[in-house]
């Protein structure tokens, strides 16, 4: 009895070292600003910017909607996340402390949480402490967990796979039915923890199970029996259960987003055998040494997608590891001798691209067939987790067979913790983003009572991609600032064709009439950031006269919008082929239009195709007759290319004539105005656009 006490003892002790060890690791090597959680944010500019919008924004809003993003079309806000279990705790704690605060201590769990399953599952299975410390806090460590933390708030949670591993163990060595039940939960915490996480222990399961068929504890190996079969299937069937009706529903409709995810999409996303071997780019030192080729064949990815280092110590141990489970005669060591061998090559081969070229033929991977079932996940490098989370293991084993042999065990120990600690430490610097103090430009806007909107600018639309910056994270970045002045903003995701074709058409600020559309729709203000836009871009929006500066620094301005008048000049528009346009010396910004025929109604000039929220707008022509006879037009306002018209007019064109359309839309992304004339020569010099009932002579 006391023997059982004292390995009790032993172990509790074991766990709290393994824990305060990996304090202290968090605390100096990964994230060196742990004691201003409340003001510092873990990681870079990033997803993760978005993440502290939503968890500030999900306790300062009331309903599922909100106009702080996308306005004035607002964008309704997830009210069921289906990674309720990263989220809804976050925002919880966002509620009483703030959202960087909880953020930060979430990601400090989930560091917590990754090395302590993992020492219990190596415990578990060696009942030896150094092992099962130096590999947990191996997996805390993992290169691929330090990256995807900096930018990918869920991704980070990587603590489902030892702990969804440490069921399936334990299944393993107590066979009952009841603890079937622990799997399933471990597989439903996944899920609802990060959806792509739940989809790769799924797979995992069915290798299990696969295996298990085959296995008896004390008869060796022999063919399944059609009970165990039934078994088997059962478990899959409620594994599935748990999460995947719900992953399918909530994601597989987004599969296909603005823009698309083409099928290309996964030859860049997806991992290169030199992933797993050579040092990250964040390394210190051996990262000076990788970095160029690493760079020169990312393949359109980044860095931190395609970070998979396994590093050569854990490879070495985990090859130990296989060894021993090969030789033992355990039942239960020869099963994990090939489920988790098999694990590490099925994460490794589902991580490749679609096809890979052997001898000359496209070879189809895992992954060209799953991409059928689930499109929307397309970046196939994150299953170098799973090859992770295998090899750790296995280097766990590993470690316990060599201090096995040894007598001095601890100097050993160290020595193993300290050169893995070596290869995947990935600082300095160290990674964070000071959010103490606030950009002077977003302090002076909170105090401005007459700011009722704001767009910023670059406004992060269209999507794009430039070397390892996306504008999307500008946005996101813009998002950050918004808990420090609360006013909407146009920027954001769009949500229905009218606000797409509004990002599109408004992304250039140096546009003429890109301040006056803004305006149209409720925004008062427009911020610029100096440094993020070209000079000539920038030089265009301090000349335009819609614009009066109201604020400027050195690395941003702000223009209020004074004008509400848009004015689309001839080259706005388009002319049928039988129309001949000409520049006119007499009138600048004008053209001549000659429009040949027998003295028929035809189409002169038609556009500019416009996206107008709803409302009403007068239209004032600038058309004249260049001839000294006069002609009839008919002025048409559509929005579906001349089937239907909004507004409708024919005047004679006199000296004087009175060329002004009033109509209203419902909102509307492609707004045309048509001229249709007869015979004759015709002065274009485009049109005027006043949102309101504001007609003229």
């Amino acid at each position: 009895m006391k023997i059982i006490q004292r390995k009790r003892n032993r172990s509790i002790l074991s766990a709290a070292l393994c824990l305060c060890l990996a304090v202290v690791i968090y605390c100096t090597l990964v994230n060196p600003s742990f004691w201003n959680m409340g003001s510092s944010l873990y990681g870079t500019k990033s997803d993760n910017f978005a993440v502290i919008w939503n968890l500030w924004t999900a306790n300062h809003n009331e309903t599922s909607y909100t106009y702080l993003v996308n306005f004035p079309f607002s964008r309704p806000l997830k009210t069921n996340p289906i990674d309720f279990l990263t989220v809804l705790p976050a925002v919880g704690l966002a509620r009483v402390t703030n959202a960087v605060f909880a953020f930060n201590f979430i990601l400090f769990l989930s560091f917590l949480l990754s090395g302590l399953f993992m020492y219990a599952l190596i415990y578990l299975l060696t009942k030896s402490a150094i092992p099962s410390i130096i590999a947990g806090l191996a997996y805390m460590v993992l290169p691929y967990h330090l990256a995807m933390s900096q930018y990918h708030f869920t991704l980070a949670r990587i603590e489902v796979f030892p702990l969804f591993l440490l069921a399936l163990v334990w299944f393993l060595k107590h066979p009952r039915w009841y603890n079937v039940g622990w799997i399933l939960l471990a597989q439903f915490i996944s899920f609802a923890v990060n959806p792509h996480y739940g989809l790769f222990n799924f797979l995992i399961l069915l290798v299990f199970l696969a295996v298990w068929l085959f296995y008896r504890p004390n008869k060796g190996w022999s063919k399944p029996k059609w009970a165990r079969v039934g078994s088997a299937f059962t478990i899959a069937f409620l594994a599935a259960a748990t999460g995947l009706p719900r992953f399918l529903s909530t994601i597989q409709k987004n599969a296909e987003v603005a823009f698309g995810k083409p099928f290309e999409q996964l030859y860049a996303y997806s991992a290169r055998v030199w992933d797993y071997f050579l040092p990250p780019i964040q390394h210190p030192l051996l990262g000076k040494l990788t970095n160029g080729f690493i760079m020169s064949h990312i393949h359109d990815s980044y860095w931190h997608e395609q970070t998979l280092y396994l590093g050569w110590i854990l490879l070495g141990l985990a090859g130990l590891g296989v060894w021993r489970l090969w030789r033992s005669r355990a039942p239960e060591n020869r099963f994990l001798g090939i489920l988790l061998p098999l694990m590490a090559m099925g994460g490794f081969l589902f991580s490749m691209p679609p096809t890979v070229e052997i001898l000359g033929a496209q070879v189809p991977m895992p992954g060209f067939f799953l991409h059928y079932l689930f499109p929307v996940f397309r970046v196939y490098a994150r299953f170098g987790v799973v090859v992770a989370t295998a090899v750790v293991v296995l280097a766990g084993l590993g470690i316990a067979w060599v201090l096995e042999r040894v007598r001095w065990k601890k100097t050993l120990g160290m020595a193993i913790g300290a050169l893995i600690l070596f290869e995947f430490v990935n600082i300095p610097p160290a990674h964070y983003v000071d959010l103490s103090k606030t950009p002077p430009v977003y302090e002076w806007v909170a105090q401005q009572k007459d700011v009722q909107a704001i767009a910023e600018y670059p406004l992060g639309f269209p999507p794009k991609k430039t070397g390892e910056h996306l504008n999307l994270w500008d946005v996101y970045e813009y998002m950050l600032w918004q808990r420090v002045h609360g006013k909407p903003l146009f920027n954001g995701d769009p949500s229905g064709a009218l606000d797409l074709t509004m990002k599109t058409q408004l992304a250039d600020p140096g546009d003429p009439n890109t301040p006056v559309r803004l305006g149209w729709l409720g925004i008062t203000h427009l911020i610029v950031h100096k440094e993020k836009l070209d000079p000539g871009v920038i030089q265009s929006v301090e000349q335009n006269s819609n614009l009066k500066t109201v604020y400027s620094d050195e690395q941003a301005a702000v223009y209020r919008i004074v004008e509400r008048t848009a004015h689309f000049l001839p080259d706005a528009f388009r002319y049928p082929p039988q129309v001949r346009a000409e520049g006119s010396n007499n009138n600048e910004g004008s053209v001549t239009l000659q429009v040949p025929g027998d003295n028929e109604e035809t189409l002169i000039v038609y556009g500019p195709y416009i996206a107008l929220p709803e409302g009403r707008y007068s239209v004032r022509f600038m058309l004249s007759q260049a001839e000294e006879s006069a002609s009839h037009v008919r002025l048409v306002v559509t929005t579906d290319n001349g089937r239907t018209a909004l507004a409708e007019k024919k005047v004679l064109l006199t000296a004087e004539p009175k060329l002004v359309l009033e109509f209203r839309t419902e909102g509307a992304p492609n707004v045309e105005f048509r001229v249709y004339g007869d015979i004759g020569s015709f002065q274009f010099g485009g049109v005027t656009v006043i949102q309101g009932d504001v007609s003229g002579p």
